[in-house]
């Protein structure tokens, strides 16, 4: 069976193998004001000759989706949708 876990505190795995990872970062502006930066690294289609530079068990979204991803469609909706959630809070 497939299975998406998180690996505390920042990595995404697919099967024990890690296709994303989230880092954020806050800072206190004042008292009423805080900023923060979001980091996400995603392998989307990357090939089996990076494996040798890559140090972990790893996959790329492609093979866990069985699809080819337009990375500039899939920033587009993981910024759209990160704006959604993060405007409603």
């Amino acid at each position: 069976t497939e299975e998406i876990t998180i690996k505390w505190p920042n990595d995404l795995l697919h099967n024990h193998q890690k296709f994303c990872g989230i880092l954020i970062e806050t800072t206190a502006m004042d008292k009423h004001q805080t900023i923060a930066v979001i980091g996400i690294g995603l392998n989307v289609n990357i090939t089996e000759e990076h494996n040798a530079a890559i140090d972990q068990p790893w996959t790329p979204l492609q093979r866990i989706t069985h699809y080819y991803h337009d990375r500039n469609i899939l920033t587009a909706c993981i910024l759209n949708t990160l704006s959604k959630k993060l405007s409603s809070t």
